[in-house]
C-alpha cells in the first residue's frame, strides 16, 4: 500500500515532434485552499482525484494567468493546477512548479518547490497535524537558491515585462557550478528555436547572460499531406486523465524522473511503434504497458476524405508524437 509519505504526481506534455468509466462529483475544496475553488473534479476508480482549478481572483496583466500565490513574500502567478490524490500542484509562471500535500482531513502535509519538472529545490517542509513543522528537508543548491532567484529577477531590467521560465542547470550542461537558467524571448520554429538566457551561478551568485539559436532537422523530409492532423479521442486533457488513471506505482519503485514516450499514428489513426526511455527499467515498462493501451486516434483529413494521403511506403505514412510522465517523490 503507497504510504502517506510518498505519492505519485503526474505532469504531461504532449506536442507533435515531427511527420513520421469516470464518475463525477461535485465539490468544493475550499477546506484545503482558501485561494481556490473548482466546478467539477472527477473521481476515477483508482481514486485518483483531477480536476481543473479556477482562482477566486483573476485580475492580471500576464496572459492565461488564473490566480496568485505567495512565495518568500513575493506574488507569484499560476497559470494551471492539478489536483492528483492529496496534493494540489500550482505551475507557475515562473515554470516553478510549488506543491502543496494533504493529510486525509485536509491539513497541510507537506510544501515543496521543483524546476526542470523533476528537481526539488529549496525545502521540503513537513507538517504534524497541528500544523507544526514536523522536518525540514534542505534542498538547496548553493547560497543563491531559489529565494534568491526569485527575488532578483524582479531587479533585472531585461525580465521587465517579459514571460520568463527559470530552469536549473544539469549535469549535461557545460558550468562549472549549478546555474540558474532565466529564459525570455523564446521563439520556436519548425527547424529550431531562438531566445535570451539570463545565468545566475547557485555558488558565486554572478549573473550573465547569453543569446542563443538552436537548429534541428525532422526526422521525416517527406511529410503526409492532409488538411487535419490525426487527433485523440477527445481533447488533449482526456489523454491526460487516461494516463494518470492508469499509473500505480509502488513507493519502494517511485524516485524523480521524467518518463518520455514516443509513438506514432497513420493517417488512418492506428497507433503502434511506442517506445520509453528516461525514467528507470521499471518506470519506462510501467508507462509502456498503458501506452500501448491507447485507443485509436480520429483519422487525419484530406479534402474531407479519412486518412487520404499521397504518399508511398509504410514510414512516410505516419506522424510521430511523444508525451511525457512526471513522477515525484515528496520526501
Amino acid at each position: 500500500m503507497r504510504s502517506l509519505n510518498t505519492i505519485l504526481a503526474i505532469c504531461l506534455f504532449f506536442t507533435l515532434l515531427s511527420c513520421d468509466n469516470s464518475t463525477k462529483k461535485k465539490s468544493d475544496i475550499k477546506t484545503i485552499d482558501q485561494t481556490i475553488k473548482t466546478k467539477e473534479i472527477i473521481v476515477n476508480k483508482q481514486g485518483i482525484i483531477e480536476t481543473k482549478i479556477e482562482a477566486n481572483s483573476i485580475s492580471t496583466k500576464q496572459k492565461n494567468t488564473i490566480g496568485f500565490i505567495k512565495i518568500f513574500d513575493i506574488q507569484v502567478g499560476y497559470n494551471d493546477t492539478l489536483v492528483l490524490r492529496n496534493t494540489i500542484e500550482y505551475h507557475l509562471n515562473n515554470g516553478i512548479i510549488y506543491i502543496k500535500e494533504f493529510y486525509p482531513n485536509k491539513k497541510l502535509k507537506s510544501e515543496s518547490y521543483w524546476v526542470n519538472n523533476i528537481t526539488p529545490v529549496y525545502q521540503i517542509k513537513q507538517y504534524k497535524q497541528d500544523g507544526k513543522i514536523q522536518r525540514i528537508i534542505n534542498k538547496s543548491i548553493g547560497k543563491y537558491d531559489l529565494c534568491y532567484v526569485l527575488n532578483k529577477v524582479g531587479h533585472i531590467k531585461e525580465l521587465r515585462n517579459q514571460r520568463f521560465k527559470i530552469y536549473l542547470s544539469d549535469k549535461t550542461d557545460d558550468f562549472k557550478n549549478k546555474t540558474w537558467i532565466i529564459n525570455y524571448n523564446h521563439e520556436e520554429y519548425d527547424l529550431g528555436a531562438s531566445g535570451n538566457d539570463i545565468l545566475i551561478d547557485s555558488k558565486t551568485g554572478r549573473v550573465t547572460s547569453q543569446i542563443y539559436s538552436i537548429s534541428d532537422q525532422p526526422a521525416n523530409l517527406v511529410r503526409p499531406t492532409t488538411d487535419q492532423l490525426p487527433t485523440f479521442p477527445g481533447d488533449i486533457k482526456t489523454f491526460e486523465k487516461f494516463v494518470a488513471s492508469s499509473i500505480d506505482v509502488p513507493d519502494d519503485s517511485l524516485v524523480n524522473a521524467e518518463v518520455h514516450v514516443m509513438y506514432n499514428v497513420d493517417t488512418y489513426g492506428n497507433t503502434g511503434n511506442f517506445s520509453t526511455f528516461g525514467g528507470t527499467d521499471y518506470l519506462n515498462s510501467e508507462v509502456l504497458k498503458i501506452a500501448k493501451k491507447m485507443p485509436n486516434w480520429t483519422a487525419a483529413k484530406d479534402h474531407n476524405t479519412d486518412g487520404a494521403c499521397n504518399v508511398q511506403g509504410e514510414d512516410y505514412g505516419k506522424y510521430t508524437f511523444g508525451f511525457s510522465v512526471f513522477f515525484r517523490r515528496l520526501e
